[in-house]
């Protein structure tokens, strides 16, 4: 029953992630391509005897305004991926929402076994460092959703475009300075992102490990560990622009690579990516000295659990 209930908390966020993929697309194709369902209309009809065809005097017209006003010309599968994650109000409200979705999702998953006694009876009988290393494996396979969304954005990307991933005009970049590298290298680029992202909602995840010990109620242990991530993502800001820019005269640039909420983590060469490895395996280091902080020790577990079963 338990599993049943796992299961379905799964693909509700999953389907959550998707429609709001999808509500992506569409912001970025109606924004740009506004004339997409009126294209593919004199496409399929012309020449013919429909009203819309009118306007064209000649094939040779026709031929022009399919070849120049072709959706998939618009934008190549790059381009339209980077629109979709960079600029999508829809992608905005994903980026606020991902991290409660890692909390959501291992809290769920592992909770039930704690309030159900699960904790103090198998302790009798396993090691109290294997059942966390339990949880964390369960926290770094939640995580892999990340990957799943830019993938899946990339791949809708390819298709719409027909697989064009020809490079585009500058004035199509949304940030020249850095997207020049971006399609020079982009899969490159890709793989470090994805694993950025990845590391980065590895160490939000384990966030729903500790907070699980704290209460009964499943949706109070959410609402915890979102407001320990809000505090988390303030002191980094801090951290990052006031103490390591201001005071230590740290200058990284005018990306706040300190911003544990971007969407999107910009980057012109190669030169810096040691900066984001650093500043996402840190979120990770701190969380998991968390995890052994509030529950580090087997005694520790069983006396919250028994706590809260009072």
């Amino acid at each position: 029953m338990k599993n049943n209930k796992n299961k379905k908390i799964l693909i509700l966020c999953l389907l959550f992630i998707i429609v709001i993929i999808g509500k992506s697309f569409m912001e970025v194709i109606t924004e740009y391509v506004p004339n997409l369902n009126r294209y593919i209309e004199i496409k399929y009809s012309c020449p013919g005897k429909n009203k819309i065809c009118s306007k064209f005097k000649n094939n040779q017209k026709l031929k022009e305004y399919l070849i120049e006003e072709n959706p998939q010309k618009k934008f190549d599968a790059i381009t339209l991926s980077t629109y979709v994650v960079e600029t999508s109000k829809s992608f905005g409200i994903l980026v606020f929402l991902s991290p409660l979705i890692m909390i959501l999702l291992v809290v769920f998953k592992i909770q039930s076994d704690i309030n159900s006694g699960f904790i103090k009876n198998i302790l009798t009988r396993e090691k109290y460092s294997s059942l966390i290393k339990k949880y964390i494996f369960i926290a770094s396979k939640v995580a892999f959703i990340i990957p799943f969304i830019y993938i899946l954005i990339f791949l809708i990307s390819l298709l719409l475009t027909g697989f064009n991933i020809n490079l585009p005009s500058e004035n199509m970049m949304l940030h020249p300075e850095y997207d020049t590298f971006k399609y020079n290298h982009f899969f490159t680029y890709g793989l470090i992102l994805i694993s950025i992202q990845y590391i980065l909602h590895f160490a939000y995840a384990l966030i729903g490990i500790f907070v699980s010990f704290i209460n009964r109620n499943k949706i109070l242990c959410i609402i915890f560990g979102y407001i320990y991530f809000i505090i988390l993502c303030l002191l980094y800001l801090i951290v990052g622009a006031y103490i390591f820019k201001n005071i230590l005269g740290f200058n990284y640039g005018d990306i706040n690579y300190f911003n544990l909420i971007g969407n999107y983590w910009f980057f012109n060469d190669l030169s810096i990516i040691w900066i984001l490895f650093l500043v996402v395996l840190s979120v990770a280091v701190i969380n998991y000295f968390m995890i052994y902080l509030i529950i580090g020790k087997k005694e520790k577990a069983i006396n919250m659990y028994e706590k809260q079963s009072a």
